[in-house]
This record gives C-alpha cells, structure tokens and sequence, in this order.
C-alpha cells in the first residue's frame, strides 16, 4: 500500500509495473524520477510449469518468489539516539544509508475451482542490518459467475525484535523524516524501528470486492499484539458505472491506531480524498476533489524535513485514455 504522493504540495512522479507471463513474472515500483527514493521488485516463478508436474490440478501452479526492495533517500537511514537521563548531552544522530528489505516468499494452492480458489502462503522478509519477520497466511479468492468477484487475505505475522512488517507503508514518505521546528523534536521511521527491543507478533486482514462492474472495494487492517497504538488501516472505494458517464472514488489511511475511537479521527496520521466527477467525453473527466493530506516544511536549503496536515478542495479536469497492448 506504498504511495509516493502523500502531500499534494509535495507530489511525485512514479512508476508501478506488474507483468504476468504465466510461468514467471514481476512486481515492481519506482517512487520518484526526480532524486533517489523508493525502488522496489518482486520476481516470481511458477517452477512446476517447466515439468511434468504443471498437468497435476491445483499443486501446479505452486509460486516462488523473492523481494528487493530500499529506500535511497539521504534521510531514509536517520537514527536519532536520545542522550541517557540526567546526562548533558544533546540528541544525537547516524546514518545508517539506505534502507533496504529482502524477501522470499511461497504459494501453495489448495483448492481450484470455477467458485473458489484458496492459497496458502509464506513470505520471509529482512531489514538489512536490522531485524527479520515471517508472515504466513491463507487467501480465498471467490468469483460468483462474475457479478461478484472478491478476495479474503488472513494473514499471523511473527516478528523479531527491531522489525516493522509493511515498512514502506501509505504513509511512508512522511514517517520517513520529521522535525518539529516549535518544539525541536526530531524523529524518523528508522529511529522507531531501532527502538523495537523485543518481538511483537500480529495480524493482517485484506478484504477486496468487485461487484457488478458498478463497485470496487479494498479494505486492509493490521495490528500488532504487545504494541497499542500500531493499528493500521487502508480503505480506498471507487464508483464507476460502465454505461453512465459518473465516478465516485474514495479512499482513507490511518497509522498509530490506538484504539476504534481513533480510527476516523483526522489528525497528522490520516490521509483522506473524496472525488466526484462527470465525464461530458469518454476520455475526460472533470471532478471536484476534497484531501485531507500534507502540506511539507522546508529548512534553510529547501529540504523537505516535515509535513502538516492540510484540507484542500479543488476542481480538476483529467484525461483519462485506456491503452489496449492486447494482440
């Protein structure tokens, strides 16, 4: 659930390409072409494919993959280290370089029909010079003649000590460095991460629906079990009827939850739009735009070192033209 673009002000142009060829693939994601920042592959491999095996139902389609993924922003490795009570010193800071995350992960399919699919899986992540995790879950996914399509993601996570599952999360790109200029409070993502002393397990929960051609909707939760405010929680909607010239779209982002009165209070850890538009052509879209989301502060060098939340209300007007590589 990466996203480059968290501040309007502060928005960025990337890339996201996924590509199937059946027996092999990747996922991949480039977070700006302006500086160094987020670059991200998966490669996956469906061995059984180049044997015998790829005729057997169901265990055929067994999926291997492996992960990079780092974070080449010169803030990304900030660790802020708070001098002991009592002591004299001031907060001091190393830089550890980028942040970078390697994976391995496994697919097993259990069960294949034309209603129902599930898969059992198992991914290993590790934050290099830092700690590991193992995430191993099941998805169903269900399709009911095609009115309703959907997928069920429930996922136990065990993590070690100085590991954040989903490091590179919605809010990534403001977590990443902050200084508050009215109180000098510095922090980033990679101080929190070293601070993590002791394993802290968890959970995640996915839950995606397409219904009628008419409805998409992705919702995901995690939480870990020792941690109180590490509730996280990603929802985005979207309307769009094929035979009417309309779109409604929606979407919401929440870290540090603490609790269920916390999750749609709107503060410095939420990140919310709201669009809706009509379309007078079938390749343009003109819409007005509500975002609750972040407006970024500079230093003397027009370094971006924080983010304030921010509402904005704009109308817009998108060309939208669908590309067909198919043969």
């Amino acid at each position: 659930q990466y996203n480059n673009s968290p501040s309007f002000d502060n928005r960025r142009i990337g890339l996201v390409t996924d590509i199937d060829f059946g027996d092999f693939g990747f996922e991949s994601v480039y977070g700006n072409f302006a500086q160094a920042g987020l670059v991200g592959i998966r490669g996956y491999v469906r061995p059984l494919h180049y044997t015998n095996l790829a005729l057997v139902p169901i265990i055929g389609n067994l999926e291997i993959g492996a992960t990079y993924a780092s974070d080449f922003n010169k803030y990304s490795g900030i660790i802020f280290q708070t001098p002991p009570a009592g002591s004299s010193n001031i907060i001091s800071s190393k830089n550890d370089g980028a942040m970078t995350i390697i994976g391995a992960d496994i697919g097993l399919p259990l069960l294949s029909t034309s209603l129902l699919k599930a898969t059992l899986y198992t991914d290993f992540s590790k934050i290099i010079n830092f700690g590991s995790g193992v995430a191993t879950g099941i998805k169903l996914d269900i399709n009911t003649m095609g009115l309703v399509t959907g997928s069920v993601k429930l996922e136990r996570r065990f993590n070690n000590g100085q590991y954040i599952p989903s490091y590179f999360n919605s809010l990534y790109e403001v977590e990443r460095y902050q200084v508050d200029s009215s109180s000098f409070k510095f922090n980033s993502k990679a101080t929190k991460l070293a601070a993590i002393k002791e394993a802290d397990n968890g959970y995640f929960g996915e839950l995606r629906i397409s219904a009628l051609g008419l409805l998409d909707v992705l919702g995901s939760y995690e939480r870990l079990d020792k941690t109180p405010n590490s509730g996280i929680l990603h929802i985005d909607a979207q309307v769009a009827p094929d035979k009417l010239p309309m779109l409604v779209r929606a979407g919401y982002d929440k870290i540090n939850i603490t609790g269920e009165k916390d999750i749609f209070t709107l503060d410095d850890r939420s990140y919310l739009y709201f669009e809706m538009g009509y379309k007078p052509y079938p390749y343009l879209l003109v819409s007005m735009l509500y975002k609750w989301t972040f407006s970024p502060v500079y230093d003397s060098d027009h370094n971006v070192i924080d983010y304030q939340p921010q509402k904005r209300i704009e109308p817009r007007v998108s060309f939208v033209y669908p590309f067909n590589f198919g043969g």
